[in-house]
């Protein structure tokens, strides 16, 4: 019988507890069940500011738990590294100068909302003058650094796991994942970096290396990503190395051992064309 013994330092259970139980339900995912949905409402309430010359862009982060109930939840908010103004301000579809489109508010509000270190997003529009508005987001951070750590037996074999994940690393909204396995006495170390945009562009770059006693493996991409309906092009390289010793069996005897090298590279192109706010193609 198969027995297994994992430590309750999973990211999905950390997530649960703090986004679940903590905050409790999200309203804007509640409000997709219905036909009429919170974010249409208020694309409609924002169209008399259409046309007026944004000013000045406010951007609130509040911390986790906001406020914290007692000293323990204080300390959760002062280990938590900030996010940073300037990461979410990278992500809006819109600047100042610019003229207020609400479809490009409702594209940017969507888009926050599926940054995994932010929630409860918070964004409205308010009048300077005849000519000019001002735009205020307001933005909740998460709990970010996910243990992961797990035990298990089964008929004489063990695997371990442990490690970390950090999806907004120093603030910058950067994933960082180490991870370290031991199985069939072999060991693996696997490291993956996410960055969402290089240097503050709209180029991404995921970057994995897997480091095995009987192997290695590098991946490599990076591009262009469709955010949003207003993104009018997309494109994405691709680099997959490996090199591995792989053995071969018979009748439970070890009877070749071989070498493998195998080099992939990909590369994608992808236009969209139409009305973001009517019908969109991509190609």
């Amino acid at each position: 019988m198969k027995k297994i013994l994992t430590l309750c330092l999973i990211g999905s259970y950390l997530s649960f507890l703090f986004n679940n139980t903590v905050f409790g339900e999200d309203p804007y995912l509640k409000s997709n069940s219905s036909k009429v949905s919170k974010k249409d409402i208020k694309q409609k309430s924002y169209y008399r500011f259409k046309g007026k010359t944004i000013k000045e862009i406010e951007i609130e982060i509040r911390p986790i738990f906001d406020p914290p109930p007692n000293w323990l939840y204080r300390t959760a908010n002062r280990l938590k590294v900030p996010t940073r103004k300037s990461t979410v301000k990278q992500e809006l579809l819109f600047k100042e100068g610019d003229d207020f489109d609400p479809f490009a508010f409702a594209e940017t509000e969507r888009l926050l909302r599926t940054l995994p270190f932010l929630r409860d997003i918070q964004m409205s529009v308010k009048p300077i003058n005849e000519k000019e508005v001002k735009v205020i987001v307001s933005v909740q951070q998460t709990w970010t650094l996910i243990p992961q750590v797990s035990l298990s037996t089964e008929g004489g074999r063990r695997k371990v796991e442990g490690g970390l994940e950090e999806s907004d690393l120093l603030g910058f909204g950067n994933r960082l994942e180490v991870l370290y396995k031991e199985e069939d006495n072999r060991t693996s170390i696997e490291t993956v970096y996410d960055d969402r945009r290089i240097w503050g562009s709209n180029i991404d770059l995921l970057a994995a290396y897997f480091d095995r006693d009987d192997g290695e493996r590098t991946i490599v991409s990076f591009g262009r990503p469709f955010r949003s309906l207003i993104d009018q092009e997309s494109w994405k390289v691709n680099l997959d190395y490996s090199d591995f010793i792989g053995r071969l069996f018979k009748n439970g005897d070890e009877r070749f051992i071989y070498r493998s090298k195998r080099t992939d590279t990909g590369i994608r192109y992808t236009i969209s064309r139409g009305n973001p706010e009517i019908n969109t193609r991509r190609y």
